[in-house]
């Protein structure tokens, strides 16, 4: 009878035990293949679409590469910010560009601004740009943009002039920086 006891006792431990293995080997099994599923994952880029309330356009960035729309609306927004002044916003909108500069260029961008803010201030000029035309690489991320600078000096407006600038950017680990931001003489 004891012997019929601990017989029942051992076929009972014996099948909870191969049932356990049966559960472990089926996680491990799904270990394995979630496993794979991210290391595909790791392997692919990802696209991030971004439809911004106050931009005209939706755009996208991954890692490495952003879209043309979206430079070129990054350069319009740089531009209004530098381009588009008076004596008593110039500081204001120098200091927010400023705040998207790349470390490298942060210095003479910055030299750049405070000589045209002293100029704007002493002569009390405001300055409108208009941006007309962009021209967009993705490649090396820039932007030339093209469009009419007007400039009103006390209460006279001066005759508008078609300018072009150029927006140097640097695109890293998701974060779009201005590098350089200058006019183009035209040759």
């Amino acid at each position: 009878m004891i012997k019929a006891h601990w017989d029942s006792k051992l076929r009972e431990v014996v099948q909870n035990r191969n049932s356990l293995l049966v559960i472990v080997a089926g996680l491990l099994l799904l270990l394995v293949l979630l496993s794979l599923v991210l290391i595909k994952q790791a392997g692919q880029k990802e696209r991030i679409l971004i439809v911004p309330p106050l931009l005209e356009k939706s755009f996208w960035v991954d890692t490495n590469r952003v879209s043309a729309t979206y430079l070129e609306q990054m350069a319009s927004f740089f531009a209004q910010l530098a381009l588009t002044v008076s004596p008593s916003s110039v500081d204001k909108n120098h200091e927010v560009l400023l705040q998207y500069t790349h470390p490298l260029g942060y210095g003479k961008l910055k030299a750049d601004l405070l000589q045209k803010s002293e100029k704007i201030k002493a002569q009390h000029v405001s300055t409108v740009f208009y941006p007309v035309s962009f021209d967009v690489n993705t490649q090396d991320f820039s932007v030339i943009i093209t469009g009419d600078f007007m400039r009103l000096i006390g209460q006279e407006k001066l005759p508008a002039l078609r300018k072009r600038y150029r927006v140097n950017f640097v695109y890293n680990q998701g974060q779009l920086t201005v590098n350089t931001f200058k006019e183009i003489e035209d040759v």
